[in-house]
């Protein structure tokens, strides 16, 4: 089994959930939890000597800028980032790897009853048993994506991801 990391404090909790599920940017932390970027910034220093998983912010700053809203609904509340690949299995925080979702999307997704399924540029989410399908927005249309291929066989084969010609 691998090793596990040390315990986090109220603190550093809320700070690792606010960055990382929610998506949020270190001067939003710090206002939303009412307290300095410096405090903000030391918090992001001490997970990351925890070896916990910060991701760059300038990139999260350019995602939520370009995707401020739900792939799939286009929803803005309750943002989350979803790895296309899987960070175990070695899926980067780039662009080409990150989608935004709403969080009943992403449940979705991490339920194991939907998947993502890529097909011409776009992502579609399918459901496993109905088949059924819901396209992206018509904003998304505007912007053709291209599949992540780092570990790209890995998510196909394990059938997290579905690439239709």
């Amino acid at each position: 089994m691998g090793k596990q990391k040390p315990k986090l404090s109220e603190e550093q909790e809320e700070v690792l959930y606010l960055f990382t599920k929610e998506f949020l940017t270190p001067k939003k932390i710090a206002i939303r939890r009412n307290t300095s970027l410096t405090a903000v910034y030391k918090t992001i220093k001490k997970l990351k000597e925890k070896e916990y998983h910060i991701p760059s912010f300038k990139k999260i700053e350019i995602i939520i800028e370009k995707d401020n809203y739900c792939y799939f609904c286009d929803c803005k509340n309750n943002l989350q980032k979803h790895h296309i690949i899987r960070r175990k299995q070695k899926g980067l925080d780039n662009e080409e790897n990150l989608i935004i979702l709403c969080r009943k999307h992403h449940w979705f997704i991490h339920s194991g009853e939907w998947y993502l399924m890529f097909s011409k540029g776009y992502y579609y989410l399918r459901e496993r048993i109905s088949k059924r399908t819901i396209p992206p927005t018509k904003k998304q249309l505007n912007f053709k994506r291209v599949p992540p291929y780092n570990s790209l066989n890995n998510a196909i084969k394990n059938n997290k991801l579905c690439i239709i010609n």
